[in-house]
């Protein structure tokens, strides 16, 4: 990098990294600013963007997050999975690393890039939802049943099931989809310009400068977080 050869990073462009909280039953975020976690009160409506996949977790040896670079198909886009004190942990297409994956403490997660309002606002903003687990199935079953329709209307998760796995009891959220108005499909659209913009110029650097740009999304995970 220097003046005549700038640097081509182009920092992501959401504005807030949302999880699923599956022992409360809500979102979270981590603010950066403040330093701390806050939730998100339910129900709360995106408009779907764009989904990307990725691998994230909480190293029990090195106590920190995992995290990797994102993949649009886990049949032909290889992952390199990192941990912030444990360097590289697997590289190589999910199916290949997915037993070393999960036996770091990793799994799998659905990387969703979404527009929705700020709070008491009627202004949108970019943001990220990853969900993995028990939120990643739900995800996965509402969109294989309402295909086009997330891509044209709003989504909105309206609040939680309860489920039992042995002596745990956790929450998994309720998605329905939700009419959207001419200006809210406005706002989307212009905000996934700037979404494709930014992970057009992503997807041209390497897999291993993709993971590094990752360590910088502003996550707190801890080892709470993981089972569901």
């Amino acid at each position: 990098m220097s003046r005549s050869q700038p640097s081509n990073r182009i920092p992501n462009p959401s504005e807030r990294w949302l999880e699923w909280n599956g022992q409360n039953g809500n979102f979270v975020y981590y603010d950066k600013d403040a330093q701390q976690r806050r939730s998100v009160l339910l129900p709360f409506t995106f408009w779907w963007l764009e989904e990307m996949k990725a691998i994230g977790g909480f190293d029990s040896k090195g106590k920190c997050r995992i995290y990797s670079n994102e993949i649009r198909d886990t049949q032909t886009d290889a992952f390199v999975v990192k941990s912030f004190n444990s360097g590289t942990l697997a590289e190589g297409l999910y199916k290949d690393i997915k037993k070393d994956v999960e036996a770091n403490d990793g799994y799998y997660v659905a990387s969703v890039y979404v527009a929705f309002k700020r709070e008491g606002s009627d202004s949108f903003m970019l943001g990220n939802i990853r969900f993995k687990r028990a939120a990643l199935a739900a995800w996965l079953d509402f969109t294989k049943k309402h295909g086009k329709d997330i891509e044209e209307k709003a989504v909105t998760v309206t609040g939680y099931t309860e489920a039992t796995t042995g002596r745990v009891t956790y929450r998994v959220p309720k998605f329905e989809v939700t009419e959207t108005t001419a200006a809210a499909q406005s706002a989307a659209l212009a905000l996934d310009g700037e979404l494709q913009a930014y992970l057009t110029a992503y997807l041209k650097r390497t897999v291993a400068e993709r993971a590094d740009v990752e360590r910088d999304v502003p996550q707190d995970i801890t080892a709470a977080d993981i089972p569901f």
